[in-house]
């Protein structure tokens, strides 16, 4: 009987340290899920474009520039400009494909001097604008071509020149034919009596050039 009594006291004295134990767990978990609430996950932020600067309110053209202030007919030019805050652009004269940015570069191939106009709006329907000149220059005289038939004659011969060019107002052939004609298409006939040098000289408004060549005469 002792032992059996024994037995029993130690199975009650086992049982309740088990529930000790789960009593304990419970109550320190639920603690836990009530000191650490469970996280939530945060919705992403929103990108804003670069060219709106909450941070830095109120419409503003920061740049608006060109590449260089004189330009040749027929050439084209680099324009830069930057804005704060846009929502629509336009320049004028007309360019197409305008879009706000904080820096941006566009080609135009002004024919005569023209003044282009930079007008930026904001979300609240403000505007600002900026100005410059360009001026067009004439572009410089230019040969086409040369040819000639002949550098090396003998006496008597005759040897063609034929020439071709564009933006000039003169020609002149030194040191025999002055002036000559101007035209996309021309040739005049020399006649050396001896070992010459030639200089075939062309003038417009853009400028001058010049070409040199030596006809020898046997």
């Amino acid at each position: 009987m002792p032992q059996l009594l024994s037995r029993t006291l130690f199975v009650s004295i086992s049982a309740a340290m088990l529930l000790t134990a789960v009593y304990v767990a419970g109550t320190f978990a639920s603690r836990s899920s009530s000191t650490h609430p469970t996280a939530h996950r945060m919705p992403a932020a929103q990108s804003t474009p670069e060219w709106l600067l909450p941070d830095s309110p109120g419409l503003k053209i920061d740049s608006f520039y060109a590449s260089a202030a004189n330009v040749v007919r027929g050439e084209d030019l680099t324009i830069c400009y930057g804005t704060r805050n846009a929502v629509r652009l336009a320049i004028e004269p007309a360019v197409h494909d305008l879009k706000p940015s904080r820096n941006r570069c566009i080609s135009v191939r002004p024919e005569a001097d023209t003044q282009y106009r930079l007008t930026a709006w904001g979300a609240n329907g403000e505007s600002v604008s900026e100005t410059f000149l360009i001026k067009v220059l004439p572009a410089p005289p230019k040969f086409l071509f040369v040819d000639l038939s002949d550098f090396e004659i003998r006496r008597g011969d005759h040897p063609n020149l034929c020439y071709g060019v564009t933006g000039t107002t003169m020609v002149r052939l030194e040191p025999t034919l002055n002036p000559a004609p101007v035209c996309p298409r021309c040739c005049v006939m020399l006649a050396p009596v001896q070992t010459t040098d030639y200089r075939l000289r062309i003038f417009g408004p853009g400028g001058e050039d010049h070409l040199n060549f030596t006809i020898k005469v046997q």
